[in-house]
């Protein structure tokens, strides 16, 4: 019977370890990059809301107000969509996103006034309305294509279009009437994954410690118990 409690103790010893080698085993936050699958540039020249031209071929996009070249003529309001298909941004039950960015580029800048901001747009299908799209973030222009980056946090827009399970969407940008700009053919979706905080696991330390004494302690119990009896019956 000794050795019965004995190898009680050692399997709870072994138990404890286990769950604190499995609790060392955190899911970690990771960070996905997506590249735009399709894109294009849309103008309105006589700014009624309706597109009047555009183009979808691979070169250079275009946001902004355009003028002639002695400044004296509005040519038309220029406004460029980019397309992404995140079907392959893999969710478990344990997942969730954390943070979400739109980002893009200035590959040059024909005019930027200091009051120029841009706007990000979010929807789900290609349109023909020139103002089509959820207004998600808005920014100030960077003044120069060195440090022209610019971050748009679109994270709720995500999150719904993975709820309804729509992987395709579209974002678009709109600058302000006070600057144009040129664009890049492609920009880039930026997703941050967390794992989804649950009921407190308990301490490996603490684990290890319940499991030994409810080993030991039966085993030491059990054994005591044993020698009172043998000195029982020897007297």
């Amino acid at each position: 019977m000794n050795n019965l409690y004995h190898r009680f103790a050692v399997a709870s010893v072994g138990i404890a370890l286990g769950f604190a080698l499995g609790a060392n085993k955190e899911a970690r936050a990771a960070t996905f990059t997506f590249t735009s699958t399709r894109s294009y540039y849309v103008v309105d020249y006589n700014q009624d809301g309706v597109i009047d031209n555009g183009n979808d071929y691979p070169g250079e996009r275009y946001v902004g107000l355009r003028l002639s070249e002695d400044g004296t003529e509005e040519l038309g309001e220029y406004r460029s969509s980019y397309q992404f298909n995140i079907a392959n941004l893999f969710l478990d039950s344990t997942t969730r996103i954390k943070n979400a960015i739109f980002r893009t580029t200035i590959d040059s800048i024909e005019r930027a006034g200091y009051q120029a901001t841009w706007e990000a747009y979010g929807y789900k299908e290609s349109s023909l309305l020139f103002n089509h799209g959820e207004l998600l973030a808005g920014a100030s222009v960077k003044y120069s294509v060195e440090d022209g980056v610019t971050d748009f946090g679109v994270t709720q827009f995500i999150i719904n279009q993975r709820i309804e399970n729509n992987d395709y969407f579209w974002l678009s940008l709109r600058a302000s009437r006070q600057s144009f700009f040129t664009l890049p053919y492609q920009t880039s979706l930026i997703i941050t994954t967390e794992p989804i905080t649950t009921e407190p696991v308990p301490e490996p330390t603490t684990i290890f410690g319940s499991a030994l004494t409810l080993g030991v302690g039966g085993w030491l119990k059990r054994k005591k118990s044993s020698q009172q009896n043998k000195t029982m019956s020897q007297g």
